[in-house]
């Protein structure tokens, strides 16, 4: 065993410019340095081993060190680098679990070893530092093809790799162990766990979810617990999003607009008829899979107008992508399902043109832009644009609600698979 020595009174300095830990009050710092030991690593030393309890938490302070996981054939792959004011051993204190990697010195290391003893007293006496190593443990799940869960066996699934991340979520293709089926396990992320409301919400999301059965919508098989947080067990689509294929093309031929509106209007229209509201309706939250079918995604701010899932929104809180939402949204005032039809034709324009009828980030000038735009003439959105497209667009993009007279059932007609 390395021998352990205090820490010195330079390593309050050190801390102080380690990134995570900028800004905690300097008498936590204090406590920090005081509690933390000195150890050194020769190279190819052990910092941390996998499957190990999470007993201290490291900084680096000299050296650089190499992260790995070990897979099921026990062969390593390579996570990450890391050197002076790195932070490791965070997962396993926050969560509980055992040590999610090995960390191997390629230098001499110098680390300083915070006792989890010590870590939890800090953190149960000031949030601020248990705060700001969850959302250290955010950041870096998802940030990579490969993380820290990769190959890990949850509730039963071995998680494979990630395939999408977001502000709330981050969801990884996965595979049962026993059945050897394709999920995917939409994580809520770490950032959240000391929002008291976000767990209810993502329950909320799993709630309305398990109602939609329908071939256009993405499906739920269940949910659980693990890592001290809450994962979403969904049907794996094997293809991409609209905004995948909007960045690879520009912009989309006519016939496979027209597959794509057709197919997403049918899983829209059975959403509104269960008395849901989507509120995010973009194309990032629609995938097209290996067999041309279209399936639309992520509820996780959708709001069930009536039932045991309604909810009442705030007026004036804007919740949902400013682009595509309809004037009254923006504003923050009670919306329909004309909101989402709203939605549904700038999606539509997006994959006609390429962009949005309106940029911009600025929910000011958004606002304003929206309530005057005018559907510019046929052959200017488009050359040679079919006249049943134009109208799509017409009955869906007014700033006026009452204009909004799309027919979901009427577009339904044209799905058909998406060949691409």
């Amino acid at each position: 065993m390395k021998q352990l020595t205090p820490s010195s009174s330079a390593d309050l300095g050190l801390l102080a410019c380690t990134k995570p830990f900028r800004g905690l009050p300097g008498a936590v710092l204090e406590q920090m340095k005081d509690a933390m030991l000195e150890r050194r690593f020769a190279p190819g030393d052990l910092l941390i081993r996998q499957g190990d309890p999470g007993d201290s938490l490291l900084v680096l302070t000299e050296g650089r060190a190499r992260v790995s996981i070990r897979g099921p054939e026990g062969r390593p792959h390579e996570l990450a680098e890391v050197g002076p004011g790195d932070v490791i051993g965070e997962m396993a204190l926050i969560t509980g679990e055992p040590r999610n990697a090995d960390v191997i010195a390629t230098s001499p290391v110098r680390a300083l070893i915070l006792p989890a003893q010590h870590f939890h007293s800090m953190a149960g006496a000031n949030a601020r530092l248990a705060m700001v190593l969850t959302h250290l443990l955010a950041d870096r799940l998802g940030d990579s093809e490969r993380d820290g869960l990769s190959e890990k066996v949850l509730n039963g699934f071995r998680i494979k790799r990630r395939v999408g991340m977001g502000a709330t979520a981050v969801v990884y293709e996965a595979e049962q162990v026993e059945t050897r089926r394709r999920v995917a396990l939409k994580m809520m992320s770490h950032r959240l766990i000391f929002e008291l409301d976000a767990p209810k919400r993502f329950q909320r999301e799993a709630d309305l979810v398990a109602t939609l059965r329908h071939p256009n919508i993405l499906s739920l098989h269940g949910r659980f617990e693990a890592y001290k947080t809450c994962f979403l067990i969904m049907e794996y689509c094997d293809g991409r999003s609209l905004a995948e294929l909007l960045r690879d093309r520009g912009w989309l031929e006519e016939d496979q607009v027209r597959a794509i509106l057709g197919q997403l209007a049918l899983g829209l229209q059975h959403v509104h008829q269960q008395g849901i509201l989507h509120r995010d309706l973009k194309p990032s939250n629609v995938m097209v899979n290996g067999d041309g079918q279209v399936k639309l995604m992520d509820f996780g701010i959708a709001k069930s107008r009536s039932g045991p899932f309604a909810e009442r929104t705030m007026q004036g809180v804007i919740i949902g992508s400013m682009r595509y939402m309809p004037p009254e949204q923006l504003r923050g005032l009670p919306i329909d399902e004309r909101a989402d039809l709203y939605a549904f034709g700038v999606l539509a324009y997006v994959l006609l043109t390429g962009c949005a009828p309106i940029g911009g980030d600025d929910a000011g000038e958004l606002m304003h832009g929206k309530a005057h735009w005018k559907l510019p003439r046929r052959g200017k959105v488009r050359r040679a644009l079919s006249r049943d497209l134009y109208r799509l667009l017409k009955r869906s993009l007014s700033a006026d609600p009452q204009k909004r007279t799309l027919s979901l059932a009427e577009i339904g007609k044209w799905a058909v698979p998406v060949h691409l």
